[in-house]
């Protein structure tokens, strides 16, 4: 896969079948929480900057997350094969999730079950607007955020 500033190529995206989730400042609980369940028991992949997916393989989301959160001033990823691929920025501010709408919808229910809303259907409702460090990714994803259409 090739990356590019956004995080993510979109190339990628459209050959997978892929819509984006857009979220920043990474993870409230609800969304790591629904982060876990979402996954479940699958094996996950971390890697940093431009090194291969298939980079550090661990169990669980947490475990994922705890590694990601060691490769400081890099961009990360966590790689569910043939299921999702997350991109975290290097400071966080802003992930996504490529994945199928399925999975994506399922993602979005888990998040709200555990009372947790979506930033992109906070800017769909005009009830915030995108800061100003995230607004080229948010403008850049608009196409392909499953939450906008």
């Amino acid at each position: 896969m090739k990356s590019d500033r956004y995080g993510i190529d979109k190339e990628f995206c459209r050959t997978n079948g892929c819509r984006i989730f857009f979220g920043v400042d990474w993870l409230d609980d609800a969304e790591f929480e629904a982060f876990e369940a979402f996954f479940g028991s699958r094996q996950l992949f971390v890697s940093s900057g431009d090194k291969p997916l298939e980079g550090l393989s661990v169990s669980s989301f947490s475990e994922a997350v705890k590694l990601e959160s060691e490769f400081v001033d890099e961009d990360k990823y966590i790689l569910s094969p043939n299921d999702a691929l997350i991109y975290v920025s290097d400071d966080r501010d802003v992930f996504l999730v490529a994945a199928s709408s399925k999975r994506l919808a399922e993602l979005i229910a888990q998040i709200s079950a555990r009372g947790g809303r979506t930033y992109s259907a906070l800017v769909r409702a005009g009830t915030i607007e995108p800061k100003k460090q995230v607004r080229a990714y948010f403008d850049y994803w608009a196409d392909m955020n499953f939450e906008i259409d």
